[in-house]
């Protein structure tokens, strides 16, 4: 096993810890900002959304051409990765419930590639997820 510290989570600041709901009540416009165009602003205090995917894209440009890779990370870089391969766009993946310790599988090629399983939780004895309209 290798531990590649790209993988981590984007660093959401000061909103870091926080419900959506806890976000939305304090920081309404910055929120809805970023979410819409994660380019035009960052979480207070945190990451810059174009660092936190230069990070996240370098890891996809180092997979093997062949083969199965397994990699067990975060939400975010989860979203950015469907994202990238899919060619959609972050106000589109940041909809996608991806529940803990759920299993997403894509095939990788170049150019792109196919979602084949997103948000499988059957494996886990009695999953659980967030209430509704809590961020995950």
């Amino acid at each position: 096993m290798e531990v590649d510290r790209r993988l981590r989570e984007l660093d959401f600041g000061s909103w870091d810890g926080r419900t959506y709901e806890e976000c939305l009540a304090s920081d309404e416009l910055g929120l809805r900002i970023w979410i819409e165009d994660p380019l035009a602003a960052s979480p207070p205090e945190g990451e810059p959304f174009e660092l936190f995917r230069a990070r996240v894209n370098a890891v996809l440009d180092a997979l093997p051409a062949r083969g199965r890779v397994l990699i067990l990370t975060h939400g975010g870089p989860i979203r950015l990765m469907l994202a990238r391969v899919l060619t959609l766009e972050w106000r589109h993946v940041v909809l996608m419930q991806l529940s803990t310790a759920a299993i997403t599988r894509l095939a990788v090629h170049t150019g792109g590639g196919h979602l084949l399983c997103l948000n499988d939780t059957a494996h886990l004895e009695n999953p659980t997820f967030p209430e509704e309209g809590t961020a995950s």
